[in-house]
């Protein structure tokens, strides 16, 4: 299910090509995700998971966007407090960064057989493909990044678009590790809409959560709030009355909630 044997079969092509691979593992409870480390530690193998997303930095066509042509990513874009954080390894070291970052986000998912690596997009099929790229949306539309929306997480190579020059224009000058945040969280985010997970509503989360702003699937945010760590808090279950394993993914640690109500 979910392309398992398609993943299987291009596991060797991917990590040939120089994959990374962010680890991670058993988490924490809800609150103390707030206020502790991750305890994320290792990810499936491509070939083991059942959902392999692949980031893809290098631009290209997205099926989000049709026959436009995306622009790659450019770390160098983004306004970095520290101006020292601009050496030649900077693309390198932010794509590293957010891709472990992402990982340990989607620790909190049960079944935990998500793998995300980053490799050339045109060498993958079958996979989620999530283009970051330089581009802002077209015609001044105000959101930072689109998905597809699959409940059940019915099919294993869905697609979603980070708008990378949007983030640049609209964020303050930020640190290194704030501007991880802020890729990692809205790439996160729209990943979590590929699985199945919705907005929550806004009164559950401030009813339910101290830090409603760290609720990564909250629809609205604000620049300070997407540049802090952010999680899957709130209770959901992207396929509600399926058996575990069926392909479908619940939260784990969760904090317990009617969303919508």
């Amino acid at each position: 299910m979910h392309g398992r044997a398609i993943v299987a079969a291009m596991a060797a092509a991917l990590l040939a090509a120089g994959a990374l691979l962010a680890g991670c593992g058993a988490t924490e409870d809800a609150a103390a995700r707030l206020t502790g480390p991750s305890a994320c530690e290792a990810a499936p193998e491509p070939q083991d998971a059942n959902t392999l997303v692949v980031l893809v930095w290098e631009g290209g066509q997205s099926r989000q966007t049709g026959d436009r042509r995306l622009a790659a990513f450019d770390v160098h874009s983004l306004r970095f407090s520290d101006d020292s954080l601009n050496d030649g390894e900077l693309s390198e070291r932010f794509q590293a960064a957010v891709l472990s970052r992402v990982q340990v986000i989607l620790c909190d998912l049960e079944p935990q057989d998500v793998t995300v690596v980053t490799s050339p997009g045109e060498m993958i099929s079958g996979a989620t493909l999530v283009h970051l790229v330089g581009d802002s949306p077209a015609e001044e539309a105000r959101h930072i990044g689109q998905s597809s929306f699959d409940p059940c997480n019915a099919h294993g190579d869905d697609s979603a678009v980070i708008w990378g020059g949007a983030l640049a224009s609209r964020m303050p000058p930020l640190t290194f590790d704030q501007w991880v945040n802020v890729v990692a969280n809205t790439t996160a985010h729209e990943i979590g809409h590929t699985l199945g997970f919705t907005h929550p509503d806004e009164a559950t989360v401030a009813r339910m959560l101290p830090q409603p702003s760290a609720e990564i699937m909250r629809a609205n945010v604000k620049p300070s709030e997407l540049a802090g760590e952010q999680y899957f808090l709130l209770e959901q279950h992207t396929c509600p009355g399926h058996e575990p394993g069926d392909g479908s993914y619940a939260l784990i640690g969760a904090m317990a909630a009617t969303l919508g109500d």
